[in-house]
């Protein structure tokens, strides 16, 4: 199909101008379209189109199908890795408190032998008994020196008042 220029649009409208005047000239260009008929979408080109894009948004929905399937499938093996990661983790921990508790037993039972061959239970007893004694008669003389020192306070001011 030929385009038409606008010189040749010029001619037609005087043409249209002589024969039919100028309202109806006006008319007749305005129904012409501007930039030619090779640019105006047909039926035939408008079907094609849909076609098209149908294809490509079917495409779309399959690659984004493809797409979340993947990345289910990712997130599931890395949330089985991190289960069995922390599964072993946990393992390992366990293992090592075992091994601390075991440690500290054996440092509790070795302080224990310790004392038994120092001191018996009967001997730790006396000390004890001992230890209560001593405070007690230690907090017995505190109090009676803390009496003591007030009635000397008291002696001294009474006698200085007087």
């Amino acid at each position: 199909m030929m385009t038409v220029s606008e010189y040749e649009r010029t001619q037609l409208f005087r043409w249209f101008e002589e024969h039919m005047g100028k309202d109806r000239a006006s008319t007749m260009m305005n129904l012409l379209p501007p930039a030619g008929w090779g640019d105006v979408a047909t039926t035939r080109d408008m079907d094609h189109l849909r076609v098209a894009m149908s294809h490509d948004i079917e495409r779309l929905r399959a690659d984004m199908t493809n797409d979340m399937a993947q990345l289910r499938a990712d997130m599931t093996n890395d949330m089985a890795q991190l289960r069995a990661d922390m599964t072993n983790d946990m393992a390992q921990l366990r293992a090592d408190m075992t091994h601390l508790g075991t440690r500290l037993d054996g440092r509790i039972a070795l302080v224990e032998q310790r004392l038994d061959v120092t001191a018996t239970k009967g001997d730790l007893e006396s000390v004890r008994a001992d230890l209560q004694r001593t405070f007690v008669q230690w907090l017995l003389m505190s109090q009676a020196t803390i009496v003591a020192a007030m009635s000397a306070m008291f002696a001294v001011l009474y006698l200085t008042v007087r």
